[in-house]
């Protein structure tokens, strides 16, 4: 008798569109991205949102609950500092790979 493995029947999303700014000031940046072209043959189910201080080397999860919809208000900001995101497609499969980073993104203002 030969052990057959459990496959999930789904695939792990593949990874969104590079996130872009949508908008910014001093107390927060909001981010939005395109979903992701391959779904893993399930329904994606939400986004993962991560980001990284310039200054630091760690990437660090900013939502607790999936994101459903392709835009992110983050106003965990600090005033002046620095900021990449990424963000990661959820299915029934899992996890998918996470997207390009974003550019780098200051707290402040954009020019009008």
């Amino acid at each position: 008798l030969t052990p057959t493995m459990a496959k999930n029947p789904f695939d792990a999303p593949g990874a969104p569109g590079k996130p872009e700014c949508a908008s910014r000031s001093k107390n927060h940046i909001e981010i939005s991205w395109r979903k992701p072209s391959d779904d893993g043959g399930a329904p994606i189910k939400g986004y993962i949102i991560e980001r990284k201080d310039t200054a630091g080397k760690k990437w660090n999860r900013v939502n607790k609950d999936l994101i459903k919809d392709t835009n992110y208000y983050d106003d965990k900001v600090l005033a002046g500092k620095e900021y990449e995101y990424r963000v990661i497609a959820v299915n029934d499969g899992g996890e998918g790979d996470a997207s390009n980073p974003s550019a780098v993104l200051p707290a402040k203002p954009e020019k009008g």
